[in-house]
């Protein structure tokens, strides 16, 4: 996803405020090319290792993301209609499986028990 049509989804969403920081590869140079999603994650939660309370999630379309989560104790949304399908995808044992990107503020109420505004 576009950095730009990643921001315009989550503003549709009304998610955006709850989040710190989102997409690993649209602002980092290099941290792109020289590191995989779990080194660009832990990296980031590194430099926000001194809030009181650090919470987050993976959200993504490949098989990666949950493994992702697991390691880093996150939680992990796997979203149909990337490149693999949903069997595979379901296979990878993600916390949250679904099939729209409308679905993510419903999850973040139940998993960070919070609020979120629904367009």
């Amino acid at each position: 996803t576009q950095p730009e049509a990643l921001h315009h989804q989550m503003d549709a969403l009304g998610i955006t405020s709850y989040f710190n920081w989102h997409s690993p590869a649209a602002d980092r140079t290099g941290i792109v090319t020289k590191m995989n999603k779990t080194e660009r994650l832990r990296t980031l939660l590194d430099e926000f290792a001194s809030c009181a309370s650090l919470e987050g999630c993976v959200i993504g379309d490949s098989t990666e993301e949950p493994q992702i989560g697991r390691d880093l104790g996150l939680t992990s949304i796997a979203l149909n209609g990337g490149w693999f399908d949903h069997a595979r995808l379901a296979a990878a044992q993600p916390d949250f499986h679904i099939d729209s990107v409308r679905d993510i503020p419903a999850i973040l109420e139940r998993v960070w028990n919070i609020r979120t505004f629904r367009p």
